[in-house]
């Protein structure tokens, strides 16, 4: 039975959830041109809501614009994974001073971390998608930059697919998930030490965490396994 307090989704939002599901898994090769008509009749509706979505999708780093040639798959490579994965532990280590000074009186806005922790207990059974994996890792760190309450340092991480970046890492080198697991479980130790304020050790761990892909992709391209679009 539907949610009756579930909100309808619109075409506008059905094409946006839809071609990124598909920039995301591969469907659309990265810099493949995405072709509203085609797009359109695939998806039944009409072509103004693709294009619509089309160009939310480039305001939002998923896609990139070129004028005159329209508007292509984003394409990752070694150089462009590398520098959005320092970008992003240089957004995560700074925040870490605003967001516990946010929550000294008041810790209850922690809470939602500790629900999107949990969410990584269903990676550790089975074998996780490409995309479940990154949607929780998008809701734990989007939050838990949001707990600094900048607004322009949370667009920049999100426009920079600061996450999304590893999950194109792993499924470019056809890497299993269950080899980050380990990482997985580290969630549950920040979110401890952000409740007891334990800023030294939060830092270190995070430190730790996002040199961890770093780290992989080093290896990864070494060894020949980052096959590069």
């Amino acid at each position: 039975m539907a949610d009756i307090n579930q909100k309808p989704i619109t075409t506008n939002e059905y094409a946006y959830e839809e071609i990124k599901r598909r920039i995301l898994d591969g469907t659309f090769a990265q810099g493949e041109k995405l072709q509203t008509q085609a797009i359109a009749d695939e998806l039944k509706i009409s072509r103004t809501p693709v294009v619509v979505a089309i160009n939310r999708l480039a305001s939002e780093g998923y896609a990139t614009s070129i004028p005159q040639q329209g508007v292509f798959a984003r394409k990752f490579n070694y150089r462009s994974i590398h520098d959005i994965l320092e970008l992003r532990r240089m957004i995560e280590l700074y925040s870490i001073d605003a967001i516990i000074e946010h929550i000294r009186f008041d810790k209850s806005p922690i809470q939602c971390l500790w629900e999107y922790a949990n969410m990584y207990k269903e990676l550790e059974n089975g074998a996780p998608s490409y995309n479940r994996a990154m949607e929780i890792e998008c809701l734990f760190h989007h939050a838990f930059i949001g707990l600094s309450e900048n607004e322009e340092v949370l667009r920049v991480y999100k426009q920079s697919l600061c996450v999304e970046a590893t999950y194109y890492m792993y499924r470019m080198a056809n890497m299993p998930l269950s080899q980050v697991v380990v990482e997985y479980r580290e969630h549950a130790n920040l979110v401890e030490l952000l409740e007891s304020g334990d800023s030294e050790q939060l830092r270190t761990l995070l430190d730790k965490h996002i040199h961890t892909p770093l780290s992989m992709l080093d290896w990864l391209a070494k060894t020949g396994r980052l096959v590069e679009a």
